[in-house]
């Protein structure tokens, strides 16, 4: 399935989100799609981190910087982009917006299980079928 590396992450998390759905066809559908997915996105990630080393402002020795950002629990290290933190956003969001051909095992609509809920369907858009190849 071609699909954009933002589309990806959102289905992914849609999935995990959907953990504790039963259905051997959904749940089969569900676990060979998340890895094919989870695949496509260590690739991504090593990308991202590559092009936040390039943007983020260099140490005296050449190393990326990093600065705090958050309090608290939600207190993490991140580039420091500096200047440069516009044209960072830009390749980020270009290399988000790349299409990939992921290996995605569709389950028709039917086969879904009863409990899922709106908002956990529509993080799995991607993954549902609305009718067979056949029809």
């Amino acid at each position: 399935m071609q699909i954009t590396i933002t589309d990806l992450i959102e289905l992914a998390h849609g999935i995990t989100n959907c953990g504790d759905l039963r259905g051997v066809k959904f749940s089969y559908a569900a676990a060979k799609s998340l890895k094919a997915a989870n695949a496509e996105l260590e690739t991504y990630n090593t990308e991202r981190l590559k092009i936040c080393a390039e943007f983020a402002l260099k140490d005296d020795d050449g190393a990326p910087k990093m600065k705090p950002e958050g309090e608290g629990d939600t207190a993490r290290e991140v580039f420091d982009f500096g200047e440069n933190e516009e044209a960072a956003k830009v390749a980020l969001n270009e290399l988000s917006g790349m299409t990939v051909d992921v290996p995605i095992h569709q389950v028709l609509l039917d086969d879904m299980p009863a409990e899922i809920t709106a908002g956990q369907m529509s993080g799995i858009f991607n993954l549902i079928r609305e009718e067979s190849a056949g029809d």
